[in-house]
C-alpha cells in the first residue's frame, strides 16, 4: 500500500470512527426514541439474568405543541441481560408505549391513540470502554379507538458501537463530568411475525451524544443530550420507485436524582424538543415538531 492509499485509509477510518461516536440506539424515525435512561458503566456480572433494568416514564405535550396525535405518553419497559460470559452477553428489551391524542375540551384530557410494541434481541461484546452489538429489532404500532389507516411495523437488524463514558475531573473535590456516545446502522428486513403493507424506511444512520457536565455525590446530576438519524426511504407504486432521505433529531435537558450505588434507582425530570419526518400515525409520512417534558423512574 502506497503513502497516498495509506493516508486515504487512515482518513476513512477516522471518519468512520467519528460516525460511530455520534449515534444512538434508535431505528429509523425517532418516533420510538428511548427515554433518557442514565448512563451506566458496563456490568461485570456474569451468568444467567445478571442484570434487569426496568423503567416507567410519563411524558406530556403542552397545549398543541404535540400536534394532533401527541398529548401524553406512557412508556414502560425493561432492558435485560439474559446471559453473560466473559466479554460477551445476550441482551434483550421489552417495551410498551401508550400514546394519547389531544382532546378538544382540555390539555390534560385525552383520547387513546395508539399502542407501540418495541422488542429487541442481540449479542454484545464488551471491550471497555467500548461495546459492540448486533441485534434484531421488531416494532409495531396499532391504533386504539379510531383506525387512522396505518399499522406501522418494522423489522430490522442493527449494528451498534458505543463508547460507554469518558470522564474528567473538575478542580472541586469529588466533581467530575461524563460523556457517552453510541452509533448505529440499521437495515430493514422483511417482517417475520406479521404481514403489513411495506413501510418506506429502508436504512438509517443515527447519532447521539450524552453529556453530564457536573457530577458530585449526593447532588442532582444535570444532563444534556442530542441526536439525529439520517433515514433512507423508498416508496413503490406499480410504475415508479421514489427514494428520499429524511433527517430526524432531538434535544434534551434535565436533572437526574440517583440513589447510592452504581445499580441504584433514578428519578429523572427533563424537557425535550423533537423533530420527526414521520409521526407513524398519518397515512403517509408526515413531519412533526414536538415539544414535551417528562418524568422517568429507573429501577
Amino acid at each position: 500500500m502506497g503513502h497516498g492509499e495509506r493516508a486515504l485509509a487512515v482518513r476513512s477510518s477516522v471518519l468512520l470512527l467519528l460516525l460511530l461516536l455520534l449515534a444512538p440506539r434508535t431505528l429509523f424515525s425517532q418516533a420510538l426514541l428511548l427515554p433518557p435512561l442514565p448512563i451506566r458503566e458496563a456490568s461485570t456480572a456474569q451468568g444467567l439474568l445478571p442484570e434487569v433494568s426496568p423503567w416507567a416514564e410519563f411524558r406530556h405535550f403542552p397545549a398543541e405543541s404535540g400536534g394532533t396525535f401527541h398529548s401524553h405518553v406512557l412508556d414502560f419497559g425493561s432492558a435485560i441481560t439474559l446471559y453473560a460470559a466473559g466479554p460477551f452477553a445476550l441482551d434483550g428489551m421489552v417495551r410498551q408505549v401508550l400514546l394519547t391524542r389531544l382532546h378538544p375540551d382540555g390539555e390534560w384530557l385525552f383520547w387513546l391513540a395508539a399502542l407501540y410494541t418495541d422488542l429487541r434481541l442481540g449479542v454484545r461484546w464488551n471491550a471497555a470502554p467500548w461495546d459492540f452489538s448486533l441485534a434484531y429489532r421488531h416494532d409495531c404500532k396499532h391504533d386504539i379507538e379510531t383506525y387512522y389507516g396505518r399499522d406501522a411495523a418494522h423489522d430490522a437488524v442493527a449494528l451498534t458501537a458505543g463508547l460507554r463514558s469518558l470522564r474528567w475531573s473538575w478542580p472541586v473535590p469529588g466533581a467530575e463530568a461524563r460523556l457517552a456516545a453510541e452509533a448505529e446502522a440499521a437495515l430493514a428486513i422483511p417482517l417475520l411475525f406479521q404481514y403489513n403493507p411495506p413501510e418506506p424506511d429502508r436504512f438509517s444512520l443515527s447519532a447521539r451524544l450524552d453529556w453530564e457536565p457536573w457530577r458530585v455525590p449526593g447532588w442532582p446530576v444535570p444532563f444534556l443530550s442530542g441526536g439525529a438519524a439520517l433515514i433512507l426511504r423508498s416508496q413503490e407504486t406499480r410504475v415508479t420507485v421514489t427514494e428520499t432521505t429524511a433527517l430526524d433529531w432531538h434535544l434534551r435537558a434535565g436533572l437526574r436524582l440517583e440513589g447510592e450505588g452504581s445499580r441504584s434507582g433514578t428519578l429523572t425530570a427533563y424537557g425535550q424538543l423533537q423533530s420527526l419526518s414521520d409521526d407513524w400515525m398519518s397515512l403517509e409520512p408526515k413531519a412533526a415538531l414536538l415539544l414535551s417534558y417528562g418524568l422517568l423512574i429507573g429501577f
